[in-house]
């Protein structure tokens, strides 16, 4: 089978990978020499980035350093990075590169919470990662 494969244009091989998730990718990595090699190219790993990744990255708090374009998939997939100020963070699913988001408490608006009927008030808790919104009647923890 290695041999045949060997016969594939590179192009072909780029598809083929290219249109599968990035664990294949892997899985591909496995089976052949020809599939290891284009596995660690920056032009198929770009491919799996969101589009604009570059401007994403402009927005970070703190600059995200990588090496390439499978270094920084990796990098995103496996923790956030913040963004906009620390107001948000931002990261990749691993398993199909989806963009995930994760929003600060502190941007979101409440509907009516200047009603006086409503009383909301936003309370932060130093010993714990959440913060709870309370009203009259009922009480949201919500994850920071």
């Amino acid at each position: 089978m290695e041999g045949l494969i060997n016969y594939l244009p590179e192009g072909c091989l780029y598809e083929v990978m290219r249109r599968t998730s990035p664990d294949g990718v892997h899985n591909f990595s496995l089976t052949s020499t020809s599939f290891r090699s284009m596995a660690d190219s920056d032009f198929l790993w770009k491919s799996f980035l969101p589009s604009d990744y570059a401007d994403i990255l402009s927005r970070t708090v703190d600059p995200v350093v990588f090496t390439s374009k499978k270094d920084l998939f990796f990098q995103l997939s496996n923790r956030h990075v913040l963004i906009d100020g620390g107001k948000m963070s931002f990261g990749l699913d691993r398993g199909n590169g989806a963009k995930c988001y994760m929003l600060s408490a502190s941007i979101l608006d409440i509907d009516f919470a200047d009603a006086p009927h409503f009383y909301w008030r936003r309370i932060s808790l130093a010993d714990s990662s959440s913060i709870k919104l309370l009203s009259d009647s009922k009480s949201k923890t919500t994850k920071r």
